[in-house]
């Protein structure tokens, strides 16, 4: 039988020949065909194989991410749901911590926290006032643990160190309950002084927010705290350990416990294969761990599931993909195996027919549901024409269905809204149309709400449009009827004379009256949709809040004082009643308050209360005060009579008379040792016997009556030197020290003072003052004596020099002279001087100046002399060195400074400075000294002198400027090291 054969054609297309191929050639065609079909279903059935198992997994992996997402949501629910919780608390306890009546515990604190507790009994535990010591001051329903000391527990100590928040990990209470303190500091004046606590009832949070968190069959919820103690698991004998020692069998959860103990949030998988003491195979668990934020510290919590019950979700799936790719390889088998051409042209044929009977009950479908649609529909075309409508937009628009089709919206239309909506909707966007329709044709006027949406082919060309039509003019109609209701209640509640305000349930506004906007200033536009924490002070918003929450808890009326801010920043006090309002189901539908502003009976009442307090604290200091007064006065009277003791011993027995007479001359009083003096046994024989103390014991009377006159004038003690007659006739002188004393009217009353006998002191005065006076004279010849003899010396050496021819002889005589007639002066005016160990240096320097300008001036007519000194005294030990050295300087200056008779100027200044130091300078503007000169190694005697004489006597400094000519600057203290007088 022949299979294959040749055929051969000519140019023309004529056949020419027809032979059957070759037995062999037929093999191999078929030999290819089989390897071809064989290498495309191996190709086929790997990418089937492929495709099924990237299909798989990426089910897989969106199933886990379903469940990890679905986990991440009930743990961060059950988060904020904590988080929430304890800031409620947080509120409340803040209330509390800056009350008064708590901060000092009285009976309204003790009740304040009793209600508390009564009213969240199911929550809490127990609330206590702990002081700062850690001592329980009061606490409530255990009061027998009052005076109990907590200083050693953890929580506490936290917030005596930080003096913030603290919360404490969960610990058994003394009567065998799983609590969690929660500690708020108190302060007082600023200074912390203990904290208000809070023990929260752990079993309700577990059962709240952690037993109805689980995925499956065996998944499960665990918390830990900051410091990772296992704070709930659904095994409790794990419950209070620490998470790395009770799962440190099962490395793959240290790491992850330690990223929970960071307040890490995040999603793993890992492997367990124990639970308790029970081997369980190998376990994968997918969970999710986020934190739950406590304030001064965190929990994490974790949402695990294993993963079999992920599996368990997708076998559906595997056997339906098992069961699909098998047909899909059979399929691809047969398609291949038998004529692929003659299956794909029945195939289609086939396909052909069931598409035309899915498209006609598809259109089938259309009709209906287009006909039967709640809404009226319209098609148009991309010109506007109206090619379909359904029947409820026929009832809509009142119009028949032979008027609609065909009907040019772009060029009939008439309403603009409408045609605006129609445009933008052939422009490829969404159009929108409300507004009353008005047709002609049914006569009627229709509100309507239209959406006009764009109708694309399958390459997206635009071919239409098509619109849904809604009348909505009974929900106008009842919409307007409540807004005119709404505006009738509102107008008669704005008609109302006090503020009036409502709430919804949440606590947000949701209006209020026009008496509320003037009283607090705030638009109601501004109001509606806040909550009270977006409009008032923190402090006033904590008020309000907890008042809502308790009346939605009691749903009862509900009375209360507080303040309103005005806009204009002052503050009014303000009754406020609130009252619950019901939905019609019966359910809470919010609050509807007023406020009644009694800032002015606050103010009377306040007035009242503060006159009643002034009063009554006058009235009490009035008390204390005559009090006082009595017991110093007892005080008083105790002193005087002590003091009075005291001061009459002493006055009988110190050894100084003691007087007081009056201005005429009785004593009123004297002591024994002031009768003494005068040569009086007793003090009251002297008062007895005088009458005028004047005449009987004043040698001069008028020294009494001077003394009066001093007294009269003077409030201070005087003191007066006079001589007395004593008894036995003797003189004696007595310094008297008396004080004028005055009445009332300023008069004086009677002198008083001290006597003392100064008879010897002044008789030793008198010889000490006559041994002076012989001593000055004495000295004063001495110094007359010297100054002669040392003039007498100085002729000598002047008529020895008329007899010299030698001039270098001659020279050091006259030099010789100068400085003795310098010392010569200086005796000379000690002698005059009033003070016989000091000289007036200022004075010294101008004589001995002019003296050496008499003697060495003769043939230097152009020198000029300027003398500049001021007055300080010296001691003589510092005038002989100062005399000789200015001596010196001056003859210096007049022989050398001055050659050929040039002319020039000689200064000598004489000042002090402010450290106390005497400043001489003697300067010339001559031909000046030689720039190499050294002091200490000249030859000259004179210079040598002036060096000795500064440095070794008058332990001063010497500074020598060279400038043109010569300037000496000499600075030296008074040798007699007394403060340097000037004037």
């Amino acid at each position: 039988m022949t299979l294959f054969t040749v055929s051969r054609y000519d140019s023309h297309g004529s056949l020419t020949t027809e032979r059957p191929l070759p037995q062999n050639y037929q093999k191999d065609s078929l030999m290819l065909q089989k390897k071809q079909f064989l290498l495309g279903l191996i190709i086929i059935g790997a990418l089937g194989g492929y495709y099924f198992y990237a299909m798989y997994q990426a089910v897989k992996n969106e199933t886990i991410n379903q469940l990890n997402a679905q986990q991440m949501i009930y743990a961060k629910q059950a988060a904020k749901g904590i988080e929430n919780y304890f800031k409620d608390i947080y509120r409340v306890l803040k209330v509390f911590a800056e009350t008064k009546n708590i901060i000092y515990l009285d009976k309204v604190g003790e009740n304040t926290l009793k209600t508390y507790y009564e009213l969240d009994k199911y929550n809490i535990k127990g609330i206590s006032r702990i002081d700062k010591s850690g001592g329980v001051i009061y606490t409530y329903p255990e009061t027998e643990f009052i005076g109990l000391n907590i200083a050693n527990q953890a929580s506490f100590q936290q917030i005596k160190t930080t003096h913030q928040p603290s919360i404490s990990d969960v610990f058994i209470s003394n009567r065998g309950y799983q609590v969690i303190s929660y500690h708020i500091p108190i302060f007082t004046e600023g200074v912390w002084d203990g904290s208000i606590a809070v023990f929260i009832n752990y079993e309700m949070i577990s059962k709240e927010f952690f037993e109805n968190i689980k995925i499956g069959k065996s998944g499960y919820v665990r918390v830990i705290s900051q410091n990772g103690i296992i704070l709930y698991t659904p095994n409790t004998k794990n419950l209070g350990k620490n998470i790395i020692e009770a799962t440190g069998k099962f490395p793959s959860t240290v790491a992850i416990a330690q990223l929970m103990m960071e307040g890490k949030e995040g999603t793993t998988s890992y492997e367990w294969d124990m639970v308790g003491e029970e081997y369980t195979g190998r376990i994968v668990k997918q969970a999710v761990f986020c934190p739950i934020k406590l304030g001064n510290t965190f929990w994490s919590i974790i949402v695990a599931t294993p993963e079999d019950e992920i599996f368990a979700v997708m076998q559906g799936f595997i056997r339906k993909s098992i069961v699909i790719g098998s047909i899909f390889i059979v399929i691809i088998i047969l398609l291949v195996y038998v004529q692929i051409k003659y299956w794909s042209q029945q195939r289609e044929e086939q396909l052909k027919r069931e598409s035309d009977k899915a498209l006609r009950e598809s259109e089938e479908r259309y009709h209906i549901i287009f006909n039967q649609a709640p809404l009226g529909i319209m098609q148009f075309d991309n010109h506007g024409v109206v090619v379909e409508v359904n029947k409820k937009f026929k009832e809509i628009m009142g119009y028949p269905r032979e008027k609609i089709i065909d009907f040019n919206l772009l060029h009939q239309l008439t309403d603009e809204a409408m045609l605006e909506a129609v445009k933008i909707t052939l422009q490829g966007q969404r159009g929108y149309y409300e507004g009353d329709y008005f047709s002609v044709t049914a006569n009627k006027l229709t509100s309507l709400r239209a959406v006009y949406n764009s109708l694309k082919d399958d390459n997206g060309n635009l071919i239409g449009g098509i619109s849904t039509f809604e009348d909505i003019s009974e929900r106008k109609q009842a919409q307007e009827m409540l807004e005119e209701q709404i505006f009738f209640l509102q107008t008669l509640i704005d008609s109302m004379p006090f503020p009036i305000f409502y709430k919804d349930a949440m606590g947000k506004y949701l209006g209020c009256n026009t008496a509320f906007e003037n009283f607090t200033g705030i638009p109601r536009n501004e109001m509606i949709g806040k909550n009270v924490f977006e409009v008032y002070p923190q402090d006033l918003a904590d008020t309000y809040y907890n008042s809502d929450s308790k009346m939605f808890k009691q749903k009862e009326k509900h009375f209360y004082d507080s303040y309103y801010p005005r806009a204009d920043g002052s503050k009014r006090n303000v009754m406020i009643q609130k009252a619950p309002f019901l939905k019609p189901d019966g359910s809470l539908g919010g609050i509807i308050g007023s406020v009644i502003d009694i800032t002015d009976r606050k103010q009377m009442e306040e007035k009242l209360e503060s006159l009643v307090n002034i009063r009554t604290t006058k009235l009490t200091k009035a008390i204390e005060q005559l009090q006082r007064e009595m017991q110093e006065r007892q005080h008083a009277e105790e002193k005087l009579i002590a003091s009075e003791k005291k001061y009459r011993n002493i006055f009988e027995n110190t050894i100084a008379g003691i007087a007081q007479t009056t201005p005429e001359g009785r004593f009123i009083t004297v002591n024994p040792a002031g009768a003494a003096l005068l040569g009086y046994a007793s003090p009251d024989e002297l008062i007895n016997y005088t009458h005028d103390i004047g005449k009987q014991f004043y040698v001069d009377p008028n020294n009494r009556k001077e003394m009066i006159d001093v007294l009269s004038k003077s409030d201070k003690y005087e003191t007066f030197e006079t001589e007395f007659y004593r008894k036995d006739g003797k003189i004696v002188t007595l310094k008297v020290v008396y004080k004028g004393v005055r009445n009332s009217q300023g008069e004086l009353a009677y002198l008083e003072g001290f006597v003392e006998d100064i008879t010897e002191i002044k008789q030793a005065e008198d010889a000490i003052r006559a041994s002076l006076n012989e001593k000055e004279v004495l000295l004063r010849e001495i110094y007359h004596r010297t100054k002669n003899n040392m003039q007498v010396i100085c002729s000598l050496l002047r008529l020895q020099v008329n007899y010299i021819k030698d001039e270098r002889i001659t020279q050091v005589l006259q030099e010789t002279e100068s400085r003795i007639y310098s010392m010569a002066l200086m005796h000379e005016k000690l002698y005059q001087s009033k003070d016989l160990s000091k000289i007036d240096l200022g004075i010294y320097i101008k004589d001995l100046a002019n003296s050496l300008m008499v003697n060495y001036l003769y043939g230097h007519e152009k020198i000029s002399f300027h003398i500049d000194v001021m007055s300080v005294i010296v001691s003589i030990d510092t005038a002989v060195p100062c005399g000789l050295i200015i001596n010196e300087l001056l003859t210096n200056a007049l022989k050398y400074a001055f050659p050929s008779g040039a002319e020039g100027n000689i200064v000598v200044s004489l000042s002090t400075t402010s450290d106390n130091e005497i400043d001489l300078v003697i300067a010339d503007n001559g031909i000046g000294l030689p720039a190499d000169l050294d002091f200490k190694k000249v030859n000259s005697l004179g210079l040598k002198l002036v060096f000795n004489l500064v440095e070794n006597q008058l332990k001063g400094r010497l500074e020598v400027n060279n400038y043109p000519g010569t300037e000496y600057q000499i600075r030296f203290t008074d040798l007699g090291k007394e403060t340097v007088g000037y004037s």
